[in-house]
């Protein structure tokens, strides 16, 4: 048994993970289970630089919807973006990275 405070660390070390509320079990299951019954999908976290052509979050959040369109941004701060991605889009996340002309730079 192991306790903690981080899904993610119990996602990696456990097979079943139990979900305590006010002292009381909530839920157990699979991480699998878990992640598909109560997840919310997955965050792209983009980082985007002052000389980056295009990069306001409208035209990237649109660029992201035409591969998802239930892709939404949940926070717009500085130079971070974060923009949500439904977990049922997941076999397009392929399509959407290579289709796409983010501004990577190698370095």
């Amino acid at each position: 048994m192991l306790t903690t405070h981080f899904l993610d660390e119990a996602d990696l070390l456990c097979d079943r993970i139990a979900i305590m509320s006010a002292g009381k079990l909530a839920c157990v299951g699979s991480p699998l289970f878990l992640k598909n019954r109560y997840g919310t999908g997955y965050t792209l976290t983009l980082a985007r630089s002052s000389s980056n052509d295009g990069g306001g979050a409208d035209s990237i959040l649109q660029t992201v919807r035409k591969h998802l369109p239930g892709a939404k941004v949940t926070s717009d701060v500085g130079a971070e973006l974060h923009v949500m991605l439904p977990t049922g889009g997941s076999s397009k996340f392929a399509t959407l990275f290579k289709g796409t002309c983010w501004g990577f730079r190698s370095q």
